[in-house]
């Protein structure tokens, strides 16, 4: 049944040949549609799976699993099918079924498995209300710290790196509570060029505290550009005495004013405007970039409580205020609040305060993900921002 399928049947090529598809009553419910396969509706044949994975040694579903099956048997079926035909979420869900014990974070965080199919499960969990929600990406920077410190061979250098991730990001990550993938990202980038010059100076003969302008200026020289990264490493060390009268200059930058023509611009808001065709989230996320010169940041942590709507005018607080918004974003974002839908391939529910769900349940959409989406309208971030920026100035 899980061959090589290619149309959501659920039957091999050659299975399917001898067996066409055709529209007919489901043998179990009696819903007429396009079956899956051996008689049976997408909706019946998901449940049959996930029961079936998730069932134990002794012939039933533990109690603690329960939220989840709840929630997998209440995706959308087909999505769920196409989910359970790879082998690792099958395998995790197996596991799951003969395991024992509560199911919780730090269960979940020594699976073995895939880390993109622990993530659905998770975030699947916390959707139900089985788990507490918890800031995965400032997990996940704590996970890779750690990582990274076990790889540093010398104690001093593991100790500089511990309290620079600590001091100069961790403590301040922790104190938000809803950090974002852009973030995150920043902090590891610092932690790895921070592991990369000390290990650096210490094969140069070296060491941050005995290290001189023209060591600095070598490992800037030497290695790609990247190695810039390293500055804020260095302003730290310096500010805290681990290194004395050094620094990495900031690198040269492209022209911050280059933008997009103001033809294209409204060429583009026009586009975003009337096509139907576009995605209605990709739609009001473009607009906000390209009228009001929104960050991506910004945009995916908008929720529902953002918007108001109150005697006919709608409007969206993009900043210390409610700002109006223009005809017809307006009608595009009252849209969007009853028709926003996740990305999420399960667990996706509707009870969710974002405004821009993302691909894992009860979550944001990444602002990775959001300029990637972008990019494929041709709406490139910086540029349309510089540009919006430059009009409202004006």
């Amino acid at each position: 049944m899980y061959g090589h399928a290619t149309d959501g049947t659920g039957l091999c090529q050659s299975c399917y040949a001898k067996n066409p598809v055709s529209w007919d009553d489901c043998h179990r419910c009696g819903a007429h549609e396009r079956l899956h396969g051996h008689g049976l509706c997408h909706t019946c044949a998901a449940a049959d799976q996930i029961t079936q994975l998730l069932t134990g040694p002794d012939g039933a579903v533990r109690a603690e699993l329960a939220p989840l099956l709840a929630a997998l048997q209440a995706s959308a079926p087909k999505a769920v099918l196409a989910w359970l035909r790879r082998s690792t979420p099958r395998a995790l869900l197996a596991c799951l079924a003969h395991d024992t014990g509560p199911i919780t974070h730090e269960y979940l965080d020594q699976l073995p498995h895939h880390q993109r199919a622990v993530q659905h499960v998770r975030s699947t969990l916390v959707a139900a209300g089985a788990l507490e929600r918890r800031d995965e990406y400032l997990i996940s920077l704590e996970r890779s710290l750690a990582k990274a410190l076990a790889e540093v061979e010398d104690p001093g250098d593991r100790k500089l790196i511990r309290s620079f991730a600590t001091w100069h990001h961790l403590r301040r990550l922790r104190q938000n509570p809803s950090n974002t993938y852009g973030q995150i990202h920043r902090a590891r980038r610092d932690i790895r060029a921070a592991t990369q010059l000390l290990s650096w100076l210490r094969e140069s003969g070296t060491s941050l505290a005995t290290c001189t302008q023209s060591d600095i200026d070598r490992w800037v020289c030497e290695g790609p550009w990247l190695r810039h990264i390293a500055r804020t490493f260095l302003l730290w060390a310096v500010a805290h005495r681990h290194a004395h009268n050094v620094e990495i200059p900031l690198p040269a930058r492209e022209d911050e004013t280059n933008g997009i023509g103001q033809r294209r611009r409204w060429e583009l808001v026009r586009r975003l405007f009337h096509d139907e065709d576009i995605d209605l989230a990709d739609r009001v996320a473009g607009l906000l970039v390209l009228l009001f010169a929104q960050r991506l940041s910004h945009i995916t942590s908008l929720t529902v409580d953002h918007v108001t709507h109150e005697r006919g005018v709608v409007s969206l607080a993009l900043g210390s205020h409610p700002l109006e918004m223009p005809p017809p974003l307006d009608r595009l974002i009252l849209r969007l609040l009853d028709e926003r839908k996740g990305l999420a391939v399960v667990g996706q529910i509707d009870d969710h305060p974002w405004l821009f769900p993302g691909a894992f349940a009860a979550r944001p959409i990444t602002s990775k993900q959001l300029m990637h989406r972008l990019h494929r309208l041709g709406i490139y971030v910086k540029p349309a921002r510089n540009t919006a920026l430059l009009d409202l100035a004006s």
